[in-house]
């Protein structure tokens, strides 16, 4: 899978596709249940659209009323049939997971919607509104998602909060933030490298409170400058960073925290960047498509 296949769909697309569909046909339905824990966003939306009560799944199996205010009237003993929403069907074990817990209410009819499935596992449900082939992220899910494998990604504002201009004094207050920076968005998977504009001679605070939160990567990669100072002089935080993401071929998204640093960073590579401070996607440039293409090609010839 190359950099360019990577698919991206955020909240206004689930929000667009969730109006461009026919959902009237679900009017019939007693009451929707959703998939925890994405599949309850779209299964909210869609229940609000149609007026209907929602409930996640393990909350209906153990028999819980859901909560539906004043406007709207329920009656368990009413139910009938039941539409089991989820955002994306992968590869199916979840669904099947489902099916099974859902089994022994045999009285009930089942139908499932995912919004988004692949081609292969389309079939699987009874309904889906786009099919969008593996490898895919959305906006919802994708700071704790496998993409970290795959991409380089920035420390200070992403996986901590920034220091404060009083913290960032490049000495004791700058010491005391590295040993104790708030966790912001911690990954489950491993991180294929970070990449940070803190300086090299903070390695060993970076790498202790890294350790301390159980963030694992394969490559700490930190700017090789002797101090704040001339960090600031030289200005190089965008090109320090693209230059890393441009020599790792295998890295398909760049995770920063900063706005103008991803604008950047995405110009500078023509690669994919998520920035974290406006939740936005800078998708690939078409036009580096066939550079990129050729450096795999050459990288996987030397490998």
């Amino acid at each position: 899978m190359f950099l360019s296949d990577l698919q991206y769909r955020d909240y206004q697309d689930l929000t667009r596709l969730i109006q461009e569909s026919d959902i009237n046909h679900f009017r019939d339905f007693d009451l929707i249940v959703g998939v925890p824990r994405s599949g309850m966003i779209p299964a909210y939306m869609i229940g609000l659209i149609l007026n209907l009560p929602v409930i996640d799944i393990e909350s209906f199996i153990a028999g819980i009323d859901p909560h539906v205010g004043k406007r709207l009237q329920y009656n368990k003993n009413e139910i009938s049939k039941v539409l089991v929403v989820d955002d994306s069907i992968k590869f199916g074990g979840q669904l099947k997971e489902v099916k099974q817990k859902l089994d022994f209410l045999n009285l009930i009819q089942f139908k499932y919607l995912s919004v988004f499935a692949t081609t292969d596992t389309s079939r699987m449900v009874d309904h889906y509104m786009e099919i969008i082939d593996k490898p895919r992220v959305f906006q919802w899910n994708l700071l704790n998602s496998w993409v970290y494998e795959y991409s380089c990604v920035d420390i200070d504002g992403v996986l901590c909060e920034d220091p404060s201009d009083e913290e960032n004094d490049d000495g004791e207050r700058y010491l005391d933030f590295l040993a104790n920076a708030q966790p912001k968005y911690i990954p489950s998977c491993v991180i294929a490298i970070l990449v940070t504009n803190r300086l090299e001679k903070y390695r060993r605070q970076t790498e202790d409170w890294l350790s301390s939160h159980g963030i694992q990567y394969k490559k700490l990669i930190m700017l090789d400058l002797p101090d704040k100072k001339t960090r600031v002089k030289l200005g190089v935080h965008s090109i320090f960073k693209s230059d890393v993401y441009k020599k790792y071929h295998q890295t398909r998204l760049f995770i920063e925290s900063s706005k103008s640093q991803a604008e950047s960073i995405h110009n500078n590579t023509g690669k994919n960047v998520f920035c974290v401070e406006n939740m936005k996607f800078y998708h690939m440039q078409i036009d580096s498509k066939s550079n990129y293409l050729k450096l795999i090609w050459k990288s996987l010839k030397r490998g």
